[in-house]
């Protein structure tokens, strides 16, 4: 692992940074968009839990809804994650694909965030499609918060992805990645999903609206913290793949 980039001042080392980050995104997305990517099932997988939590009427009232939405909302997006993260890193590993970039010199930090990038895409992506279904389902209307809403999913999706994509490359080295994976990911998860769920609750009326800013602030500094903390660590977990 070399220095990185915080050791970097010149012009022509930031921009080889930011060339190899959008290199690393968009061979992530072409990844996904020849067939080997996990986008249908993902999607599909949280749109079916909003349908069994609708269809189910485990929320009998309307305040009863709007209290359980946000968490309803994160613990979908948290499960759909945990598919696309292990599958998307595993197919890469497979095709010998992640073993190119390893070979080139390329600095590890660019391809952590290039790789957050792209799972934070490809999850945004998810949500595109399954916000309407649950705001529907839970008869929430979302257009009149419509901003402060996708404030707070984006930065509960940057929090997921960042945490998600340095431990799928840490639980590929073991034997037991199916069953690491979720162990490291819900438990360091925690802070970021309370905070958004927090956040999401004060948006939809289910907390008071004052607490928004505290709630987006802190999971701010989350996200910050994750991303610092991969884009440095990141470099001794992928070289051991």
């Amino acid at each position: 692992m070399d220095g990185g980039y915080y050791q970097r001042s010149s012009g022509p080392e930031r921009e080889r940074f930011v060339r190899a980050i959008w290199t690393v995104f968009f061979k992530d997305l072409s990844i996904e968009t020849s067939g080997g990517g996990v986008f249908p099932a993902v999607a599909a997988f949280a749109v079916v839990i909003a349908s069994v939590l609708h269809f189910t009427n485990v929320f009998p009232s309307a305040p009863a809804v709007t209290n359980a939405a946000p968490a309803v909302f994160w613990i979908s997006t948290l499960f759909a994650a945990t598919i696309a993260f292990e599958r998307s890193f595993e197919v890469e590993r497979k095709s010998e694909a992640i073993r190119m970039v390893l070979m080139s010199p390329v600095d590890r930090g660019a391809v952590f965030i290039g790789k957050t990038l792209a799972n934070l895409f490809l999850l945004t992506a998810v949500q595109a499609v399954f916000v309407p279904v649950f705001a529907l389902f839970f008869s929430l209307d979302v257009l009149p918060v419509l901003g402060p809403f996708a404030a707070t999913v984006f930065a509960g999706t940057v929090g997921v992805a960042a945490v998600g994509t340095a431990l799928s490359a840490l639980s590929a080295q073991t034997s037991m990645k199916g069953a690491i994976f979720p162990v490291l990911l819900f438990p360091l998860l925690i802070p970021v999903l309370i905070s958004a769920s927090e956040s999401l609750s004060a948006v939809l009326g289910g907390a008071p609206a004052g607490d928004f800013p505290r709630h987006m602030k802190a999971l701010i500094s989350f996200d910050f913290a994750f991303l610092a903390a991969g884009t440095l660590v990141y470099g001794y977990i992928i070289d051991d793949v």
